[in-house]
């Protein structure tokens, strides 16, 4: 890749849209340098958005095809996270957050469709694979995808939030206090 703007494609059809993405995103912005109607920043302010949540679900999918064909090993890196921090100059946490969303939403279907589709954003993402990440409660958390989903529909990012994670300390009924616990066996 020689760089993040100017990768090297084999398969043309994909170098011809990924050049008509950057393309119409540079037009974009330079549209966006003039002055506009408040009524258009503000519709454009969700085009945005939506943008953003596609974009993001493309390159979540992109990194579980890197994992899943072990391409991050290529270079010598030991992990995708790894890989992705280093060839794209990532923040390890930001790097670290696409991966865990990679990993996480291969058993989170109904997630992953809904993040491609826009409906829903990364941060809802970000909850929903923190708690599949939970080993105690990972075999149920698939089954709540739709109210999870609904939840995140009908109300606030911080309210999606605390419902997901008081779902998730409801179902982890051990998980609260297995550091009490184990302290409390080690004395």
């Amino acid at each position: 890749m020689q760089s993040a703007a100017e990768p090297s494609f084999a398969n043309e059809q994909l170098r011809v849209r990924y050049v008509a993405l950057i393309d119409a995103v540079r037009d974009l912005a330079c549209e966006l340098d003039e002055p506009q109607q408040d009524g258009d920043v503000l519709a454009i302010e969700h085009g945005l958005e939506l943008a953003h949540r596609m974009v993001g679900a493309a390159q979540i999918d992109n990194l579980a095809r890197i994992e899943a064909g072990r391409l991050h090993r290529i270079d010598g890196h030991r992990s995708v996270k790894a890989q992705v921090g280093h060839v794209l100059k990532l923040a390890p946490e930001e790097a670290g957050r696409r991966a865990k969303a990679a990993r996480g939403l291969r058993e989170l279907p109904e997630g992953a469709a809904a993040l491609r589709s826009g409906r829903i954003g990364l941060g809802h993402v970000h909850v929903l694979v923190r708690v599949q990440a939970n080993p105690r409660i990972k075999d149920k958390v698939p089954g709540q995808q739709k109210r999870f989903l609904r939840w995140a529909a009908t109300k606030s990012f911080d309210d999606f939030k605390l419902k997901v994670l008081d779902w998730e300390r409801n179902t982890d009924l051990d998980g609260g206090f297995k550091d009490n616990e184990r302290n409390h066996e080690n004395r």
